[in-house]
């Protein structure tokens, strides 16, 4: 039996709407500011509810998979198709981003996508 913590209802929707603004900015900022936003999921989703515990998995899944197709695309920029999976990449993240955020503020869970985790 899991124990959530219903004194402020609004708190976890606060700490996702954070996270999700990191991985927003991470965009701008060569993804680094993704880092301090997955480990705040990682930090949030054990006690988590289950609505607020999809968009911590779902965000957790966006960085890892975003972070291995990062470094594929770097190795492969010098043969140019590095280019083409970075650019797929930058909107395959920003799809994730608006999708959980929408997603959030209606107060509905994330639901995964078997297309591309």
């Amino acid at each position: 039996m899991e124990i959530y913590d219903v004194s402020d209802p609004g708190r976890e929707k606060r700490v996702a709407t954070i996270a999700y603004a990191l991985f927003a900015v991470a965009v701008f900022g060569l993804w680094v500011p993704s880092i301090a936003g997955v480990v705040l999921n990682y930090l949030r989703i054990d006690g988590a509810s289950p609505l607020y515990a999809s968009h911590h998995r779902w965000m957790i899944r966006t960085f890892w998979w975003g972070l291995l197709w990062l470094m594929i695309g770097l190795l492969l920029w010098v043969v140019l198709v590095g280019y083409v999976i970075l650019a797929v990449l930058l909107v395959w993240w920003i799809y994730r981003v608006v999708k959980g955020s929408l997603a959030l503020h209606e107060n509905r869970p994330v639901a995964a996508t078997r297309i591309f985790p």
